[in-house]
């Protein structure tokens, strides 16, 4: 997801944001579930948010596929 994220152009402030967010969530992996995209991109004003989303849900998806 940074590298996506990354690609899309957001700012180093937000891009900070997004990879805390996702720090978090692994670091809590073990007692609550996967955060979700809209989690990410929750309270972020991005350019294009819905276009961010729709990367972000198909990385999500190849993820598995390049494990």
């Amino acid at each position: 997801m940074m590298l996506t994220a990354q690609d899309h152009g957001v700012t180093d402030t937000q891009l900070e944001t997004i990879r805390c967010a996702l720090e978090e969530s692994l670091r809590l992996s073990w007692k609550q579930p996967q955060i979700t995209v809209d989690e990410v991109l929750q309270d972020h004003e991005i350019e294009k948010h819905s276009e961010l989303r729709s990367k972000f849900v198909v990385a999500e998806q190849l993820a598995p596929l390049l494990a």
